[in-house]
């Protein structure tokens, strides 16, 4: 289903906002960040902000972030 919303996500996006919102052809093969790891290890914010979304393209971005927050276990999902 989170694949799913991924999916719709992505095609309602334009040309321009493709680029900026693929990061990488391919997804990490692992977790990206762990216990010990800093977040700015990542290297510099990449992708798309919210803000520069539709209304629409941002209901999708809720939908889908959700989705991805209900399937976490629930004192997770509920903060």
């Amino acid at each position: 289903a989170e694949e799913d919303r991924a999916r719709e996500l992505l095609a309602s996006l334009s040309g321009g906002q493709l680029e900026r919102a693929v990061i990488d052809a391919e997804a990490p093969n692992d977790v990206v960040l762990v216990p010990g790891v800093e977040f700015d290890a990542l290297g510099e914010a990449r992708g798309i902000a919210a803000a520069e979304l539709s209304v629409a393209q941002r209901a999708r971005l809720r939908a889908l972030v959700e989705l991805c927050v209900r399937n976490l276990r629930g004192e997770f999902a509920e903060a």
